[in-house]
């Protein structure tokens, strides 16, 4: 993918030397379409700011100190971001300390783990997230027909995480029920307590000549090569790799019923007691072809790299969208004008625009009430409308630019089956204008003169909407033109007395409103907003 000069887009990587397994074949796959660079950080966080700063898009491979520090950035809110979390994160403080404010998108490579981490996580919202597996290469692991034999591997550091205890007597049963089995542990001792319990247990238990730690191995498929059967005692896994890789070579697997399991493994893999696992063993039948299937059919590298590609392009193209926050939801507004002052605001800021006067719509309208949105510019209230109040909206924008805009805010928001657009103005009666803008700095100043020449269509309210059968709010924002508005939706106005939300700049320009409004019955409630807005309600 290249950028707009032609040159390929920026994509950089950030983790810690010696975790990026999990990175390299994604790496490698990326650099086809970007321009990609790998960013191993160890101690001197600063590294991290520089990298972002040349960087279209952020990848940060686990959710540790160098995420944690990257989302404090004040670049971090013009970059896209992207997460990947795996498993241990989740269940430590990192989760806690990172800006999820910032965070695009975040990828768990399993379902129970995002639940558990959505559920848990203050700020991180499900809509950021995505489930995409880790990905297995096939052609990696050399397959071979098997049948049942007597050689049970385990593969993987021991510790607490990988239920060493459920291993060694889960093992013993099946050793006492026959005796030709053994064990073979690919891994090694992450803390001497486990030491020192297998150096006991494996001779109390009579397993001498039946247990054999090999400790780590560089070349895993080989050393996989004369075994039978991959037995897994986790407790928690988010998919337990080697597990698959072994599936990969045709070795049938014995998955303890760890937190998700059920989700990632079909369930005649799966046992939850020991004597489960021995039937597994010693009656079940033994298929190598069906094992290495369930792993291409489910987890094949392609099938998974095929989703990150399509994320990763996505984000790309999302280049100026932002989120913006309410009562911890998120929406996302494509905002390309930094000098815009209410694009710079809602970019910088991360909440909507007018966000008092939204909030006192929002307690005052019920679910599926109607609003129209006179002046929408670039959607900021319609989407707060159709998002937050449950409404269905009307919104009419004269400014092409702004109506564009306006048009994309409502389809990244995916509301466009609450809301209806105009790209006309709206006055007293029907006619022809012109727009004029006042600032460059701010595409929402731009008024509308009459002009018989004019592009600009304008049409009355009356007369555009007059099939409502119920309307609740109206919000009106059009840079001078508001009693021309009102004038021409006067028959919408006594039909269903809505809230009117009227910008009313000067104190002549109020009393103008006001007057005109009170001889159909409204009376002035109160004001909102920098730019005074008016809250007028119909006294029945």
């Amino acid at each position: 993918m290249k950028s707009e000069s032609g040159e390929k887009k920026k994509l950089v990587f950030f983790v810690k030397p010696g975790l990026d397994n999990f990175l390299k074949d994604i790496v490698g796959e990326l650099s086809v379409s970007y321009a990609v660079r790998t960013v191993y950080v160890t101690t001197n966080l600063k590294d991290i700011e520089t990298h972002m700063n040349d960087a279209d898009l952020c990848w940060f491979e686990w959710c540790d100190e160098l995420l944690i520090h990257g989302s404090q950035l004040a670049i971090a809110k013009h970059k896209k971001v992207i997460c990947r979390i795996h498993s241990y994160e989740v269940f430590t403080n990192y989760v806690r300390r990172v800006n999820w404010k910032v965070v695009d998108q975040v990828i768990f490579v399993a379902e129970h783990i995002r639940q558990y981490a959505v559920t848990h996580t203050p700020g991180l919202l499900r809509e950021q997230t995505v489930v995409i597996p880790n990905g297995i290469k096939m052609e990696k692991h050399a397959f071979k027909e098997r049948t049942e034999g007597f050689k049970i591997a385990h593969v993987g550091y021991i510790n607490f995480k990988k239920g060493p205890m459920l291993l060694l007597h889960a093992f013993h049963a099946i050793h006492k029920k026959d005796s030709r089995y053994e064990l073979y542990i690919a891994g090694t001792f992450q803390e001497p307590r486990y030491y020192l319990y297998f150096n006991q247990m494996i001779k109390e238990l009579g397993l001498e000549k039946s247990v054999f730690i090999e400790g780590w191995q560089q070349d895993i498929d080989r050393w996989l090569e004369d075994k039978h059967y991959l037995l897994s005692s986790s407790v928690l896994e988010s998919q337990h790799l080697s597990v698959m890789e072994a599936m990969a070579k045709g070795i049938k697997p014995l998955v303890h019923n760890f937190v998700g399991a059920k989700s990632i493994y079909s369930e005649e893999f799966v046992w939850s007691s020991i004597d489960e696992l021995i039937d597994m063993v010693t009656k079940g039948s033994y298929d190598s072809h069906a094992y290495r299937g369930f792993v291409q059919d489910n987890y094949a590298f392609d099938v998974q790299m095929h989703k990150i590609r399509a994320l990763v392009k996505k984000e790309m193209n999302q280049h100026h969208v932002y989120p913006v926050y309410y009562k911890g939801a998120q929406c996302k507004f494509f905002l390309p004008n930094q000098n815009d002052h209410i694009q710079r605001i809602l970019a910088h800021g991360q909440k909507f625009y007018e966000e008092a006067m939204l909030a006192d719509i929002e307690h005052r309208v019920p679910a599926n009430s109607v609003i129209i949105d006179v002046g929408a510019y670039i959607g900021n209230h319609s989407v707060f409308f159709a998002k937050h109040c449950d409404s269905q909206v009307y919104s009419i924008e004269p400014n092409r630019e702004s109506f564009d805009l306006l048009k994309k805010n409502l389809q990244l928001n995916q509301v466009e089956d609450r809301t209806m657009v105009w790209n006309m103005g709206l006055g007293k009666e029907s006619g022809k204008a012109s727009l004029e803008s006042f600032s460059d700095q701010n595409l929402g100043m731009s008024k509308l003169n009459r002009d018989d020449e004019g592009l600009i269509h304008i049409e009355t309210i009356d007369h555009l909407l007059a099939d409502l059968h119920r309307v609740d709010v109206m919000k009106v924002d059009v840079e001078g033109m508001e009693l021309d508005v009102l004038q021409g939706a006067e028959a919408t106005l006594k039909k269903h007395c809505p809230l009117l939300y009227i910008e009313t700049t000067t104190p002549e320009h109020h009393n103008q409103i006001a007057k005109y409004l009170k001889n159909i019955g409204y009376q002035s409630d109160r004001q909102f907003n920098a730019t005074p807005t008016t809250l007028f309600i119909h006294r029945r």
